[in-house]
């Protein structure tokens, strides 16, 4: 049975629980053994603090000095700006005209009275005497507006500083500086409560330890036995599992030896059979066919039949070849065409040719021609031999088929002995292919199984 997974990781989870609990416990603990030491967390902080402060006061201190060379450029500008404005003042009280344009009309009225004519001559000399003051008096004004434009440079310039003194940078310092000072004032309280009760802490942290020793140990114990239970069930699953493929691989085995047991039979059966002995029948029946037609004792058939027997080979059954002649098949004569052994018929002629039919004991009709099934022409040129075209040809064919059936007797001891040595050897391919030994006709891989059944078998009885 399959062992419970979800039992074991509720197990393992509730294991987990416990060493996230007093892992926690134990890293507070830790944390306030640190603190208690000279090197631990809150003196860090306290260093760090420290540095923080001492950077802080160094920035004031440059800002201090900065604030200084702002305030005195402030004093300087102002100084400045008030003798300019008192300078265009004074520059203003003098001259009647307070803007270019006034003057620019009162010099094109002069003008246009001394233009007139209608002015006498102290009188125009008054007036240009007037417009070269006039012109004069133009280049001062133009300069006031410069010089009111340095005015507001300067003080725009000084607002800017005195914005600068009130930058609300200078107070987050000051702000930040306060926040260090408390965080000092935190560290050292956190210091002295630690190293107050150090060895306290020391004894819980090594309790809190041995308690996750405890619960670690319980886990892994845990694991390991429900991964030895795993191991083992799926061990017999394997187990099971190669059994029922190395019984079914030997099954096949066996069965693969069995074929290849009655295939090697077959072809031994095959291979003792006599030689050549369709060829011997095959001739037989053809000297016999044409001993027939040509109205020729068949003595030489008999006596080469009595031979076969003396010589000890079985009689065979004798293949029957069809005597009957396709209607419009007709052999022709010798001075007829060579090349060709048929020739149509009309349907008038078919009787004819039917009573004409080889077979006729009382010899050779008065045509000389040969009618020869087209059966018995295969079977002529399946040996070699040139089919008769004439009733008197026929003796010849018979001679040739003698000889032929002669040599294939001669050879057919020799020729089925080779055959059983070929058989033998195709065999032993066969079986060295299926991996059967050749006495036991046996599975190579079964015979070891068998080995190795004894073999245990053995070991069990001592």
């Amino acid at each position: 049975m399959k062992p419970d997974n979800t039992e074991y990781k509720q197990q393992q989870d509730a294991f987990k629980s416990q060493i996230d609990e007093i892992q926690a416990k134990l890293q507070g603990v830790r944390h306030k053994i640190n603190n208690a030491s000279a090197n631990g967390p809150a003196h860090e902080r306290r260093k760090a603090l420290f540095n923080q402060l001492n950077e802080l006061k160094s920035t004031q201190a440059g800002n201090k000095a900065s604030r200084g060379k702002v305030i005195d450029r402030i004093r300087v500008l102002q100084e400045s700006t008030q003798k300019k404005v008192k300078d265009l003042q004074a520059s203003k009280s003098k001259i009647p005209f307070k803007t270019v344009e006034a003057i620019d009309d009162r010099i094109h009225s002069l003008d246009k009275d001394i233009e007139s004519g209608t002015l006498r001559l102290a009188d125009e000399k008054r007036a240009v005497q007037e417009m070269s003051n006039l012109r004069r008096h133009r280049k001062l004004v133009e300069g006031f507006a410069q010089q009111q434009k340095a005015i507001d440079a300067d003080k725009a310039q000084v607002d800017a500083l005195k914005a600068h003194l009130d930058d609300p940078e200078h107070k987050a310092l000051m702000d930040k500086a306060d926040e260090i000072k408390k965080g000092l004032d935190d560290t050292r309280a956190e210091i002295d409560s630690a190293q107050s009760s150090r060895q306290t802490l020391f004894d819980q942290r090594n309790k809190l330890q041995t308690e996750l020793d405890a619960v670690y140990a319980s886990k892994r114990q845990h694991a390991d036995e429900h991964r030895q239970t795993m191991d083992a069930y799926y061990k017999k699953i394997n187990d099971d599992k190669a059994r029922r493929a190395q019984k079914a691989r030997e099954e096949k085995e066996a069965d693969e030896a069995h074929r290849a047991k009655i295939q090697a039979e077959h072809i031994r059966e095959d291979a003792k059979l006599p030689a050549f002995e369709a060829q011997i029948q095959d001739c037989q029946t053809l000297i016999d066919q044409f001993a027939r037609i040509g109205g020729i004792q068949t003595a030489q058939a008999s006596t080469d039949s009595t031979s076969s027997k003396t010589n000890g080979f079985t009689q065979h059954n004798i293949r029957q070849v069809d005597n009957a002649i396709p209607a419009g098949t007709l052999l022709k004569k010798k001075n007829d065409d060579d090349d060709a052994y048929f020739v149509g018929a009309g349907k008038s002629k078919k009787k004819g040719n039917k009573k004409a039919q080889p077979g006729n004991a009382n010899g050779p009709p008065s045509d000389d021609r040969l009618n020869v099934p087209l059966a018995t022409l295969t079977a002529l040129m399946g040996l070699s031999i040139p089919p008769p075209k004439s009733y008197s040809e026929i003796q010849t064919t018979i001679d040739s088929l003698e000889i032929k059936k002669a040599w294939y007797q001669a050879n057919e001891e020799k020729q089925t002995k080779e055959n059983v040595d070929k058989a033998e050897k195709e065999i032993e391919k066969l079986f060295a292919k299926k991996k059967v030994d050749k006495h036991s006709e046996k599975p190579k891989a079964q015979e070891k199984e068998d080995k190795e059944d004894k073999t245990e078998e053995a070991t069990a009885n001592e």
